[in-house]
This record gives C-alpha cells, structure tokens and sequence, in this order.
C-alpha cells in the first residue's frame, strides 16, 4: 500500500524547513520532535518552558532537555530556560481558566501580578474567572483590576470577595470604560459607584 497526505488538511498546514527532515529527522527523538512541531507550528510566538509544557502535557524538565538540545544544535533561538513549579502552576491553571493557550504576553502580565504584585496564584485564577462572568475577560483588563487589587492589599480570594460585593460590582457589569489605563479604571470605577450607588462603597 502507497501512502500519501490527506489534501483536505492541506489548508490548515505549515511549514517545517528541509533541514530538519534532511539533517534532523534521523536523530530528534520523540519529546524534541514534538517540541519542535509546536514551535514551528507557532514560529511568530514566544514561549515559556511552562506555557509548552502545559500545551503538550509533558513535564517542564523534558521541555527544558528538548530545548537545550535545539538550542545547541542552533534549531532555535532563546534564553532563560530557567522554570518554577509555582509558575507551571500558574500557567496551568491560567490556561484553564482562559480556555486557550496563553501568548508570550498574557503570561508577562500574569506572572508580573503574581512575582511583582503579590497576588497569589489562586486570586489570579479567581481574578480570571470573575472577568470573564462580566465579559471583560482581556488581559489588560485583568491587569489593570490586579494592580489596583494589589495597591488597595487586596491579597486572597476572601478579600476580593468582599472588595467585589462592596463595590455591588459582582452583579453589576460595567459598561463603558474608557480604556484600561489603570488611573482612568479606579476614576470611572468612582463615578460607576456614584452614579448607581450615591457614591457608597
């Protein structure tokens, strides 16, 4: 029997270079191969060892030993292949949160909150969950709402709880914003208060 590849997938393909099937194929083994495809898959994209081995299901040490291997053999480009378990955590249970894979730059914001503003990981989990219940699940505005949180101490899940049916702001939606600048979010937030609530917080 002849084999050959199915023309109806031929529209969602990409590309993988001649040299990796002319000097590579022979000598990747499974884990670098797979790592491989992702990246090509994704080649406009960054990525953190975490945010690949959440996406192929496999631990960060085997992604981490794939890319050493790629990297040495100048496959790939990149730096920093240090990784955490706190922040494979965090990616793992923002993707969930999400429903999708995190781009280079959700997880820059994520991982900001969670190093430089303290917020635990199971707040940003929370954080995530609640804008999305008022369809304002976007990365800028989940990080301008986490930088406010942080300023006002507002550091576990109990607190934001509080902070959020204070506001009344767990069953009100807020519409209108004007942009995710984080000094305009608390000015409308004020005058959302004010005209729906008499300013009481």
């Amino acid at each position: 029997m002849r084999y050959k590849l199915n023309p109806d997938l031929l529209g969602t393909s990409f590309i993988i270079p001649d040299f990796v099937m002319d000097k590579y194929i022979n000598i990747l083994d499974f884990f670098q191969l797979k790592v491989l495809l992702f990246i090509l898959r994704n080649p406009s994209r960054n990525f953190y060892i975490e945010n690949i081995s959440n996406f192929l299901d496999l631990e960060c040490k085997v992604i981490k030993d794939s890319l050493n291997f790629l990297l040495k053999h100048e496959i790939i480009v990149g730096s920093d292949l240090e990784f955490e378990s706190d922040i494979c955590l965090l990616i793992k249970e923002s993707e969930v949160a999400f429903g999708r894979l995190l781009s280079g730059n959700d997880l820059d914001i994520l991982i900001d909150l969670y190093k430089s503003k303290n917020l635990p990981i199971e707040l940003i989990v929370f954080l995530i969950n609640y804008c999305k219940s008022i369809n304002r699940a976007t990365i800028p505005y989940i990080k301008a709402v986490g930088i406010s949180w942080s300023k006002k101490d507002i550091n576990t899940v109990a607190k934001a709880q509080s902070h959020l049916v204070a506001n009344k702001k767990s069953i009100k939606v807020l519409v209108g914003k004007p942009s995710y600048n984080l000094e305009e979010y608390e000015l409308y937030n004020k005058k959302y208060l004010e005209n729906n609530y008499g300013g009481k917080k």
